[in-house]
């Protein structure tokens, strides 16, 4: 009886079919809080369920929606690191230079992305970028709080969109 409870349970850890096995995933994911806390042990009674909500539920399965075109990963990173810079240099300059001043709006961006997991991935990496926040990532409409011009916004915007859409492999239409 032990033996087969053992046996069942060894099969439950290393089941694949969602990626790698849940034992993988569990030292994983350990790993990760170990080094996010700094070792440190107190953070253990929080971290042991976050680890093993995170090991069953695994939220980075491969396939399916989330999934990532790797090889194109390098453009959408230099896009993004470029966008990034150029926004904190822009802010920058309109906090020192009163001759640029800062020109707040909020902008309405229609969505030419189609899956949620692209989408919600943007609109994440938009609050990352200097000048930038979503305020609502809508069905049809990404609506943003930028600090510097709603057409340079716009165009950033854009072609950030489109380096997401390689990223998940989608095609997306002309912007109008």
């Amino acid at each position: 009886m032990a033996l087969r409870t053992l046996s069942r349970l060894h099969s439950f850890l290393r089941r694949r079919t969602r990626g790698v096995g849940v034992f993988e995933r569990i030292v994983a994911y350990a790993i990760l809080w170990w080094i996010l806390t700094e070792g440190d042990v107190r953070s253990l009674a929080f971290g042991i369920p976050a680890i093993a909500a995170a090991a069953l539920i695994n939220p980075f399965a491969p396939g399916g929606p989330r999934a990532w075109r790797l090889a194109r990963g390098g453009p959408f990173f230099a896009v993004f690191a470029w966008l990034s810079v150029r926004s904190a240099v822009d802010v920058a300059a309109r906090v020192i230079r009163p001759a640029r001043p800062i020109d707040p709006a909020v902008v309405d961006y229609p969505w030419r992305l189609q899956s949620g997991s692209a989408r919600q991935f943007m609109a994440n990496l938009i609050n990352l970028m200097p000048g930038t926040l979503t305020i609502d990532p809508g069905e049809q409409l990404l609506v943003l709080h930028v600090l510097g011009g709603k057409e340079r916004a716009l165009s950033g915007i854009r072609r950030l969109e489109e380096r997401v859409a390689g990223l998940f492999g989608e095609e997306i239409p002309a912007h109008e």
